[in-house]
């Protein structure tokens, strides 16, 4: 498995939110990433943690459509 080197996950997260909003995104989903960045900001998964459930949104969206 790679290893994601992330200078600022925060606008790796924005980038894939947009391109998940894009996609035509719900709620729900920008609520998980919501959560998401917010359990990286209280340091509670790592930024690649952070970044790889972002990333699994946004290839299950692919995947469903």
């Amino acid at each position: 498995m790679e290893t994601l080197e992330i200078v600022d996950p925060f606008t790796v997260i924005e980038g894939l939110r947009n391109e998940i909003s894009i996609m035509g995104a719900n709620g729900e989903e920008m609520s998980l990433i919501d959560g998401i960045e917010e359990q990286l900001r209280a340091q509670k998964i790592s930024a690649e943690e952070a970044v790889k459930q972002v990333q699994g949104i946004k290839d299950s969206k692919q995947g469903y459509h």
